[in-house]
């Protein structure tokens, strides 16, 4: 299971592939089912969508 928090570096969240486990400082957790990555404003947004229903969100402004 992959721990994410909001201090999660950007390498880490880019290894993120479907079918992983994670959880989140919040306790959402579960299998991921659809990942969206995109860039606004020069920071990085990235959405985990699970099989739980649930979804985590991160922005970043990591390189």
């Amino acid at each position: 299971m992959i721990n994410l928090t909001h201090s999660t570096p950007v390498n880490k969240l880019n290894k993120v592939k479907i079918g992983d486990e994670i959880i989140d400082e919040y306790y959402s957790q579960g299998k991921v089912v659809k990942i969206k990555k995109s860039v606004v404003d020069n920071l990085k947004e990235y959405l985990f969508y699970l099989d739980s229903r649930q979804t985590i969100y991160i922005l970043t402004n990591g390189i």
